[in-house]
């Protein structure tokens, strides 16, 4: 299963953000807003909240291990 990382960041670094992605879909819940962007091929969704702050969630992708098969010979 994959996991979500969050990071919290302030409206001014979501605002840069945004512009630097193509937006999905957005839409306003209340005093937040809600945004589906790409951002350098990976999908991210950021929360605007009332309070000034921002929250930016994203997949956590593991790096994979390049592992070469060898034959074993008996």
């Amino acid at each position: 299963m994959s996991k979500l990382r969050l990071n919290s960041v302030t409206t001014t670094q979501l605002s840069s953000l945004l512009t630097l992605s193509t937006l999905e879909k957005s839409s306003a819940l209340g005093d937040s807003s809600i945004y589906h962007v790409l951002h350098e091929g990976k999908e991210k969704v950021n929360i605007s909240l009332p309070d000034g702050k921002a929250v930016v969630i994203e997949l956590e992708v593991e790096e994979q291990i390049m592992r070469r098969k060898v034959d074993i010979k008996k």
